[in-house]
C-alpha cells in the first residue's frame, strides 16, 4: 500500500491499437489525462500545430434497430482510415454493424485536444445507446483510429455495463481477434 495517488498522467503512446485501447480501459476516466497525438508531418512530433484545421471533424454514429435478441454487435471505428464491412463479415459472419465514423477518414484527423473531447462525447453516448438496448450483446469493434483515440476509447469504455467487448487488429490486410475487455 502506498501513501499517494496518481493526479495527473501525461500520455505519450505509440502502440497496436488494441493495447493502447486496454491501457485506456485500465487507466479509466477518474484519472486526469492528457493524451498526446504524436503528428506525422512535423518536426515536433508531440506539440499541437500551431494551426488548427478548420474543417474540425464530426463524429458520427449509426444506430441499430431496437432489437432485443441482438447477441452480438460490431462497431466499425473508421475515423483514420475507412474499414469495410466486408472485413467484419469475413471474420465473424453476416453480423448487425454499428457505424462510428468521421466524413473524410484520415491519419491526421487529431489535431487539438478538443478533438479528443468530441469523440469521448460521442462514443460514450454510443456505447450508453448500446447498453440500454442491448445490454447482453457481446460487442466487437472493429478500429481505424489514431493512437490517442484508442486511449480515449478504452477510457470511455464502463467494466461493468457491457458483457464483453472484443478489440480486433488488422495485421496484413485482414482483422484478427486481438483481446477481451
Amino acid at each position: 500500500m502506498c501513501d499517494w495517488e496518481i493526479e495527473h498522467l501525461d500520455i505519450f503512446a505509440l502502440a497496436q491499437i488494441p493495447i493502447l485501447t486496454y491501457l485506456g480501459y485500465v487507466i479509466g476516466d477518474r484519472i486526469d489525462c492528457t493524451i498526446y497525438q504524436a503528428q506525422r508531418n512535423s518536426i515536433n512530433k508531440w506539440l499541437w500545430p500551431k494551426t488548427i484545421n478548420s474543417q474540425r471533424p464530426k463524429f458520427s454514429y449509426t444506430i441499430l434497430p431496437d432489437y432485443r435478441t441482438i447477441e452480438i454487435i460490431a462497431i466499425v471505428m473508421s475515423i483514420s482510415a475507412k474499414v469495410n464491412h466486408e472485413d467484419v463479415f469475413k471474420a465473424l459472419g453476416d453480423i448487425p454493424i454499428v457505424d462510428f465514423f468521421v466524413d473524410n477518414p484520415t491519419t491526421e484527423v487529431v489535431d487539438s485536444p478538443d478533438i479528443q473531447r468530441d469523440f469521448s462525447i460521442k462514443f460514450r453516448l454510443l456505447m450508453s445507446i448500446i447498453f440500454e438496448t442491448h445490454s447482453n450483446a457481446e460487442v466487437h469493434i472493429f478500429p481505424a483510429i489514431p493512437n490517442s483515440l484508442a486511449i480515449e476509447m478504452g477510457r470511455c469504455i464502463n467494466p461493468h455495463a457491457l458483457n464483453k467487448i472484443w478489440l480486433w487488429n488488422r495485421v496484413n490486410g485482414v482483422f484478427i481477434k486481438a483481446l477481451c475487455l
